[in-house]
């Protein structure tokens, strides 16, 4: 089984991790904080449940595109080449990001509460393998 400081370390990286507008002008401190999250999934001894690390990537990698997809919109109108459905397709992008985070907090821990076998992510994994086929048509 997983490591409890392990896990704790991961709800620990999830809790200050949360996108803003102002964000995009400042700094990469949530791409870092993206970062810090994959590190703690690294972290992670979990030899004997390798699809939570399977899961937890898939996780990361949804964090990580929705944050990059943000950002590249918000470039895009910094260059003078957006238009006002930009800004209302970042508002719903941060939107997702933050349900994102909360979605992923609220599955680590029924994750921790349930059976912590391969059934219980396979249900997320399903819906993280939509994510990738088209981001911007699945949640």
């Amino acid at each position: 089984m997983t490591d409890k400081a392990g896990t704790q370390q991961l709800r620990d990286v999830l809790r200050p991790l949360a996108l803003h507008e102002s964000d995009f002008a400042v700094g990469d401190a949530v791409s870092e904080r993206i970062a810090a999250l994959r590190v703690a999934i690294d972290a992670l001894d979990a030899d004997a449940e390798p699809w939570l690390l399977e899961w937890l990537a898939d996780e990361h990698f949804k964090g990580a595109v929705l944050y990059t997809a943000g950002k590249t919109n918000w470039n895009h109108e910094q260059q003078g080449k957006g238009t006002p459905a930009d800004r209302q397709m970042r508002a719903r992008i941060v939107s997702r990001f933050n349900s994102w985070v909360d979605q992923l907090a609220t599955r680590l821990v029924q994750y921790e509460k349930g059976r912590r076998d391969v059934v219980s992510v396979a249900g997320w994994r399903s819906e993280l393998a939509l994510f990738k086929q088209d981001p911007v048509r699945n949640d």
